[in-house]
């Protein structure tokens, strides 16, 4: 049996982005096989708010099986994401005799998504008038 490697995980074709501005990123992996004709058959996508869940099985997302080839700029349905969230996500790839492979977790960060996510405060300064000194 060969052995199959999913390895450089890009989320929003960036490798551990940091403050994603979409609720719906796109997601892209590599198969590495020594296998001869190796092809993806099926994936599955999981995304876990912190490495304990994802151990424990506790997922955010779980894609379920998608029978399909892509692994480039994968959007996931029903995927809404939170705002300012860290998140880490792995993909599962079947090939066509139902061997998995399944992926290192790899992290990513959201952003803020629309105008309404924005939580700052305007930074002032005091202006000293120097005809008083």
């Amino acid at each position: 049996m060969t052995q199959t490697v999913i390895e450089d995980l890009k989320c929003e074709y960036r490798t551990e982005p940091l403050g994603i501005g979409t609720a719906s990123p796109r997601f892209s992996w590599k198969a590495k096989s020594a296998e001869n004709n190796y092809r993806q058959a099926a994936y599955r996508i999981i995304i876990a708010d912190t490495a304990k869940n994802m151990d424990s099985g506790i997922y955010f997302y779980d894609s379920g099986k998608v029978f399909s080839e892509k692994s480039f700029g994968v959007r996931c349905e029903n995927l809404h994401l939170e705002p300012y969230h860290d998140y880490i996500w792995r993909v599962t790839v079947l090939n066509e005799s139902e061997t998995e492979a399944t992926s290192k977790c790899a992290p990513f960060s959201t952003g803020a998504f629309s105008l309404s996510d924005w939580k700052a405060k305007w930074v002032t300064a005091r202006i000293r008038n120097y005809s008083d000194v």
